[in-house]
């Protein structure tokens, strides 16, 4: 139980770290935190936003036991970043990508 709430909180910790780091070198401005995107939606939205946008998508599938264990994690982080119009907190739902090889 220990084990796995230091996993959670460590991959939330690095990847607030990641995100604060690409931060600091870019504008802050105006944002919107996106909770779920399709593959040409995102295309699009990340086209139409600039070259200076960072963007961070969470890839998952509704069923997966450590997907549904980092939802209010990704939340979090996206609310946190919801201010800075350069910065993309998204999820995309695949299947496939929580499936076995």
């Amino acid at each position: 139980m220990a084990a796995r709430r230091f996993r959670r909180s460590s991959v939330a910790g690095l990847c607030l770290l990641a995100l604060a780091g690409l931060l600091f070198a870019s504008t802050p401005g105006w944002g919107l935190f996106l909770p779920d995107l399709t593959p040409t939606g995102f295309q699009r939205y990340i086209e139409n936003r600039g070259q200076d946008t960072i963007a961070a998508v969470k890839v998952y599938a509704p069923w997966c036991h450590h997907c549904q264990e980092m939802e209010d994690d990704w939340n979090i982080v996206g609310n946190l970043f919801a201010d800075l119009s350069n910065v993309v907190i998204a999820s995309s739902q695949r299947r496939q990508a929580c499936e076995a090889p």
